[in-house]
């Protein structure tokens, strides 16, 4: 139903934040589990361009299906600047993920 691991490239916007604007660029590892459609850890790096740079652990649950295309899910993601104390911030979010423009291996 699901793969077994994505890589992805993502854009973020971040209303009322001081640094709202992040590409990332990561891995998700998908877990299928009872209950709920999946659990994801994933490792992700981002950069808004200049000069904020950083890693973010994070975590998604996939909470239902769609239209038998789409994932509802929800995330937390933590990051942070290494070595740049005071960096910090954390993300709540939902979500849509799908497969349908994939490239599969």
């Amino acid at each position: 139903k699901y793969p077994m691991g994505y890589f992805s490239a993502e854009y973020s916007y971040i209303i009322n934040a001081p640094v709202r604007n992040f590409l990332r660029v990561g891995y998700k590892h998908i877990i299928e589990i009872p209950v709920f459609e999946y659990i994801a850890p994933g490792l992700n790096g981002f950069t808004n361009f200049k000069g904020f740079n950083g890693i973010s652990p994070e975590v998604s649950l996939g909470l239902f299906r769609a239209f038998n295309a789409f994932t509802v899910y929800t995330r937390y993601r933590f990051n942070a600047m290494p070595g740049q104390k005071g960096s910090e911030f954390h993300e709540f979010s939902i979500g849509l993920y799908t497969n349908f423009f994939s490239l599969n291996f």
